[in-house]
């Protein structure tokens, strides 16, 4: 297990911008609220599904949404997950984007953002994923009615149509998953790490990345709470891992199922070639850090991540989250 530093390292200041803008320092600008981050940590593949489906589909229940898919084939896993914010990217780069309901991209640039060099591959990959997402359907039922950005909805299939020909990807929303894209969401920044992991091997990493790219937009006007999130809040989120009592039940071995894997995730997430973070580490309730030789599981859960992002667009958030202050105070 390799260790890291202790101290936390920080970014140079950088001038102030006024909003979000597409890709700045190489990151992708993606849509985030409750119901889809909650959708995004579905793993149908380890995931159990609900009892009490309609008939001729299969249920599954994530918090507070719960998605309805009516072919036997149909999979909500990392990979699903990961197109799934790839297309909302794809979406945010457009110019029309109040004025339509569909997201267009070609091989050439899906092959370039996910590091494929298969032109094959690549294309039976988006096929397979287009007849995954175009068999959900899902509803949230959290939130409240009065919170523009947490607003409960009946079931909807976001993306009815997607379809790929001749080099070229074609993805249409329903005007109500449009709508709440741009009403209804706050945007938020993903390293481009993120679509280039692979989530058959990688899911573990891909959902740390996610969930840590949600708590630094979540706490936009709250620096010291940016970068850094607790064991036990950020692992019920990354489905690809078991859970303590699943591993308790099947073998016991704790180390190797959860923590062996957790910090694996980690170190490709700090990878000097490409990582998203240039540094991690770990700390106990008091702030002291652990001793990774002796790492119990209660150590471990009871434990609080902190990460350095690698070329964060610092001056943005911080201006969203000023504004944020601002708009309290009146």
């Amino acid at each position: 297990m390799i260790k890291r530093s202790d101290k936390k390292q920080t970014n140079a200041v950088k001038p102030l911008v006024p909003s979000f803008a597409a890709n700045p320092e190489g990151y992708k600008t993606t849509y985030q609220n409750n119901a889809i981050n909650q959708l995004t940590r579905v793993n149908t593949k380890k995931d159990k599904p609900d009892k009490d489906a309609p008939a001729f589909q299969r249920k599954y229940s994530n918090e507070n949404i719960s998605i309805l898919m009516k072919k036997a084939a149909t999979e909500l896993t990392p990979k699903v997950n990961q197109h799934l914010v790839y297309i909302m990217t794809r979406f945010f780069e457009q110019s029309n984007k109040e004025d339509s309901l569909e997201v267009d991209f070609t091989l050439k640039d899906y092959k370039a953002d996910f590091g494929k060099k298969d032109s094959k591959t690549a294309r039976k990959t988006l096929e397979k994923v287009f007849d995954d997402l175009t068999d959900l359907r899902f509803e949230y039922h959290g939130g409240n009615d009065k919170k523009k950005k947490d607003k409960p909805f009946t079931y909807l299939v976001p993306i009815p149509y997607a379809h790929y020909e001749r080099g070229k990807a074609k993805v249409q929303f329903v005007p109500a998953f449009r709508d709440m894209l741009l009403n209804g969401t706050m945007l938020m920044y993903i390293h481009p790490l993120y679509f280039k992991l692979n989530p058959n091997q990688e899911a573990v990493a891909q959902s740390i990345l996610y969930e840590m790219a949600v708590n630094k937009r979540t706490n936009a006007s709250k620096k010291s709470r940016q970068d850094h999130i607790s064991i036990k809040s950020l692992l019920p989120k990354i489905h690809s891992l078991s859970s303590y009592d699943e591993v308790m039940s099947n073998g016991k071995h704790v180390t190797q199922r959860i923590i062996d894997p957790f910090f694996k995730a980690l170190e490709r997430l700090a990878k000097p070639e490409d990582g998203a973070f240039s540094d991690y580490y770990l700390l106990d309730k008091n702030n002291k850090p652990l001793d990774y030789d002796n790492l119990t599981y209660e150590d471990f859960i009871n434990s609080y991540l902190f990460i350095t992002w690698k070329d964060y667009p610092e001056d943005v958030l911080k201006t969203v989250g000023d504004k944020k202050k601002e708009a309290k105070q009146q």
